[in-house]
């Protein structure tokens, strides 16, 4: 009886090309899913043959044969084209409640030329775990198949360890062994369950503390548009600016939502690009650029801000000195950087600027609220990584308190109530004792009554976020046994 391989080789020859363009599609879809999603959601994405020396993305034509003759009773154009897995997909998601939200990222970047076949969750099938989804396209006369399989990152540790084993043994796999390993798969789905609920109690934690710090955020980006009145003159380019920023602030409801492929998206960032494009208009363009961003913080948000803010350094000191901008905005790039969540640039864009000789046209109080702001977001981000050289934290901490005293003496509004926060946030990120916690919290909850009336929703939103972290500290103390005479 003919084996059919022939006509399988025959298949995969005619429409190679459109299998490829199947995956290709898939492909792109998950690495936008992972850009939208991120690598704590996506761990991996990975086709067949991966980690081998010579890999072919198709399935081998002998086993197609066998299987379309298996399933089917013959092999044909139409039975090989049922097949679900000649070119397939893995995407390995961190944990078992992210296979939904991937699923749907896939079905919204792949666009309608791409449908969904089928899809099936595989719950302790022989062991196995693994959500599968079929993807097909029409190609000519055939709707051709691709299997994009969804594991979490044990199940496919798990898979790919016992692959060749299971998959291709010599031989009958003894039932025991196969009892054996369904078991140690099932107690993995436990691990992840058990690992997802760790996860969702870290996250509990994380989100009161996110809450009151998205609070304090928002309330830079507000002062950073207000602070300056003069900016938004209805007249000539500044009319054009402000209408522009007047559309951003209508599209906030849409723009965390909307694919990036949109047209009113593409359309929204292209009015952004145009207006950074302009000398006379940059300095509006990149705090629109940077708004969008806050709202939309996805890696490709921040990279497009990132270009805009490099173009607006690369012309402000020019527009300082012929007095057309003035130096708090310059000043405000890292805290807008700061305001997205991205300390570490914070810190690079601060150090760079105090740097720069072309900024030696900023005045000896701006460079000091620019340090004093470097300093926080240092001392912010040694609190949650600390560093492991002592010296390195030794130097952030005196430099730190060096910062709030010099603040305190310069003309800057708000700089009582700055210096006593900066000071309590030292006190709680370097402390070795409950009692160092307890007067750094005295400190943040003092320094909002020093604060100026403008700037005292400011100043109790970083009260309270400086607090918050101060009770963290002080029970992590207690439970690590750091406890004094109370």
């Amino acid at each position: 009886m003919d084996s059919g391989f022939r006509r399988a080789e025959k298949f995969l020859e005619q429409y190679r090309h459109d299998y490829l363009d199947l995956l290709d599609r898939l492909q792109q879809a998950a690495r936008k899913a992972r850009e939208t999603l991120g690598p704590s959601v996506i761990h991996d994405i990975y086709g067949r043959g991966h980690g081998l020396q010579v890999a072919s993305p198709f399935k081998d034509a002998r086993k197609i044969a066998f299987k379309a003759r298996r399933d089917y009773g013959r092999v044909t154009n139409e039975t090989i084209a049922k097949l679900n897995d000649i070119i397939g997909l893995t995407v390995v998601v961190q944990y078992p409640d992210q296979v939904e939200p991937l699923r749907k990222a896939l079905r919204k970047f792949l666009g309608n030329a791409i449908k969904v076949a089928s899809q099936e969750t595989h719950r302790d099938r022989n062991g196995y775990f693994a959500s599968h989804v079929v993807y097909s396209k029409r190609c000519v006369t055939e709707d051709l198949r691709c299997e994009v399989q969804i594991k979490t990152l044990l199940h496919n540790a798990w898979s790919a360890k016992m692959h060749d084993l299971t998959y291709k043994p010599i031989g009958m796999l003894d039932p025991r062994l196969r009892a054996l390993m369904g078991s140690i798969a099932s107690t993995l789905e436990s691990l992840e369950s058990q690992s997802q609920l760790i996860r969702d109690m870290i996250k509990a934690g994380w989100n009161v503390e996110q809450d009151t710090r998205r609070l304090a955020r928002e309330e830079i980006f507000s002062d950073l548009l207000r602070w300056n009145h003069e900016l938004w003159k209805s007249s000539g380019v500044e009319a054009e600016a402000l209408r522009l920023k007047v559309r951003i602030e209508e599209a906030e409801a849409w723009i965390a939502q909307e694919p990036t492929e949109s047209a009113r998206f593409d359309e929204l960032i292209a009015a952004v690009k145009q207006c950074c494009s302009d000398p006379e208009r940059i300095r509006f363009g990149w705090l629109f650029a940077g708004r969008i961003a806050t709202l939309r913080p996805d890696r490709e948000m921040i990279r497009f801000f990132i270009s805009q803010v490099d173009q607006w350094l690369d012309t402000a000191s020019h527009q300082i000195v012929g007095g057309k901008a003035r130096g708090e905005e310059v000043g405000a790039v890292p805290l807008m950087l700061y305001v997205m969540g991205e300390l570490d640039l914070a810190i690079d864009y601060s150090d760079q600027i105090l740097a720069d000789s072309n900024f030696n046209c900023l005045d000896a109080d701006r460079r000091v609220s620019i340090a004093f702001n470097r300093s926080n977001f240092l001392v912010e981000r040694e609190y949650h990584y600390p560093s492991a050289d002592k010296s390195q934290r030794d130097q952030i901490k005196s430099e730190a308190l060096a910062t709030a005293q010099d603040i305190e003496t310069a003309d800057v509004p708000g700089a009582e109530a700055g210096a006593a926060d900066l000071r309590g946030l030292v006190a709680i990120t370097f402390a070795d004792t409950m009692d160092e916690v307890r007067e750094g919290i005295r400190l943040c909850m003092n320094a909002a009554q020093h604060s100026p009336a403008d700037e005292q929703d400011l100043s109790e939103a970083y009260a309270d976020l400086n607090v918050r972290l101060g009770w963290r500290r002080y029970f992590e103390l207690e439970i690590l046994g750091g406890a004094t005479a109370m």
